[in-house]
This record gives C-alpha cells, structure tokens and sequence, in this order.
C-alpha cells in the first residue's frame, strides 16, 4: 500500500503518511525497512527524533549542516523544500497532538 501511494502520480508535490499505533508495535521499523527497500528512489533519507523538542532540533541542525545552511529547524526545512529531487524525511516519536516539535511543514517553493 505504500509503495502505490509513493508511485502515484495525480499529485507528484509533498506525500505525508502518518503511521500511528500503540508503542512497541514496529511503526519505526515499517517505516526504515520502507526506506531501506526505497532507497534507490531518494536521493536522501533524513530521521527526526521527534521525543522532544531539543532532540527534534538536534535532528533538524544535522540535516542543515548536510545542506551546508545554518544548523537550524527552519533552515533545514526551508533547504529539503528546494530540493528537486525527491527525499523522504521520517519524523519517530511525533506522538503528542499539541506538540510544536515537529510543526511548520515543509513547503515547497
């Protein structure tokens, strides 16, 4: 199912898919084999820890410095939307609802 919603083309911007369910029950690991079977269409591959907000900053300065921008949140995010090339970004342990730890989608330009 997620390999046909990654090939379809009606609507080839940004696809976001939430895998959701009760702790312990292989979201991460579906989502890294999914990576790891696709890597091929990526030319990038980016994890955000999103447990707490510092650690989602941390994750998002590491993918800055990858782009060579500032080691922030909204560099890096405003670096992957200007990409071309298709990327998929996972973001584990996004689980509290009111959080701003992994708000501000990415947008394209």
């Amino acid at each position: 199912m997620l390999k046909a919603a990654f090939e379809q083309t009606r609507y080839p911007s940004q696809k976001r898919f939430v895998v959701y369910g009760l702790g312990g029950f292989g979201k991460m690991e579906l989502a890294l084999k999914y990576a790891e079977g696709h890597m091929p269409n990526f030319w990038g591959v980016f994890l955000v820890n999103g447990s707490f907000r510092k650690n989602a900053s941390g994750s998002y300065a590491e993918i800055a410095k990858i782009g060579g921008v500032e080691p922030n949140e909204k560099a890096a995010k405003n670096w992957l939307a200007t990409r071309a090339l298709p990327w998929l970004l996972i973001i584990d342990n996004a689980d509290d609802k009111g959080s701003s730890r992994t708000s501000g989608a990415i947008r394209r330009s």
